[in-house]
């Protein structure tokens, strides 16, 4: 076995070294972009800021023609269809968009009007994988996802990085030069597509580019339930009396929300059902009735905390 005493390794091409080793014997390394698996797992995880990056969550449905959300987190802004459709090989899914529209991911910052880790002075990276070169990248704060008030930061011009099969991988560095408005809540993604194309893989990460994250199903899905959750039934059944009969129950919401939700969703019966006391961890929902044929539900139940 033998040891190599060196301070600095360097191409020769380069202008910098890659490696710099400290007299501790621990290095510093400059990374641009990385192709490297095992980024995927470890510490390296939860690398992508954007949630359900991948199209994997599709709790709303799978097809829309409507302005408004789309696979979860996901908002676009016209009503060009938006359908579901699988993505290049290694990914699940991706979105087929049928003409011009512009999709919004907002990421929430730790607290109204402070950037976290988006500070002044940070860089990342954007990247996707489309069939098309059609898609215009911005980043910027905003008080919400729909919201034309934001301050925008620089975001480079999008350059191709492989191709898979149709699909192509682009990448475009966007440097925060900016700080949020005291009102800011969250930092908005927007991709701004030209024309009709497929989107899959979006990924937003500090520093340089790395293969797009897999997290667990599992994993996406608490962290988009946070936003929006869907419920397909809850039941009332009060027992047959004679005299008016209050039933009730405590729905307990795991994961909490982010905020106390917009709850929205179809009363099958007219004998007083109703709902209250929405907050990030639940909801109150009660029946009163004065027959024998006293059942009572909701269905199709949504809520809303989105940005």
């Amino acid at each position: 076995m033998s040891t190599i005493k060196t301070k600095n390794i360097q191409h020769p091409s380069a202008t910098e070294p890659a490696l710099v080793m400290n007299p501790d014997g621990t290095f510093n390394a400059t990374m641009d972009d990385v192709v490297a698996q095992s980024l995927n797992g470890g510490t390296f995880s939860f690398r992508n800021k954007l949630i359900n990056g991948t199209f994997d969550i599709w709790q709303r449905g799978s097809n829309f023609s409507v302005a408004g959300y789309t696979a979860d987190r996901w908002y676009g802004d016209q009503t060009t269809a938006k359908t579901r459709v699988f993505g290049p090989q290694g990914q699940t899914y991706g979105m087929s968009l049928s003409g011009a529209t512009t999709l919004v991911q907002s990421i929430e910052l730790p607290l109204v009007g402070k950037a976290g880790e988006f500070y002044n002075g940070s860089t990342w990276v954007l990247s996707w994988y489309s069939t098309t070169d059609t898609f215009t990248p911005n980043v910027e704060f905003r008080d919400a996802t729909v919201d034309a008030g934001g301050v925008a930061v620089t975001t480079g011009t999008p350059v191709a990085v492989e191709t898979v099969g149709i699909w192509t991988r682009y990448k475009a560095e966007v440097t925060i030069d900016q700080d949020p408005l005291g009102t800011s809540e969250c930092l908005s993604v927007l991709l701004a597509s030209s024309g009709a194309t497929s989107i899959a893989g979006v990924q937003f990460e500090k520093g340089g580019l790395t293969e797009l994250e897999h997290r667990p199903l599992s994993a996406d899905l608490a962290l988009c339930q946070r936003y929006f959750q869907k419920m397909p039934i809850l039941f009332l059944y009060p027992v047959a009396v004679n005299n008016p009969l209050v039933v009730s129950a405590h729905v307990v919401l795991r994961p909490s929300m982010r905020i106390g939700p917009t709850f929205n969703g179809t009363n099958t019966r007219a004998n007083g059902v109703g709902f209250g006391n929405l907050t990030t961890d639940g909801f109150s929902i009660g029946a009163t009735a004065s027959q024998a044929d006293a059942s009572a539900y909701f269905q199709d139940i949504t809520l809303d905390a989105e940005l």
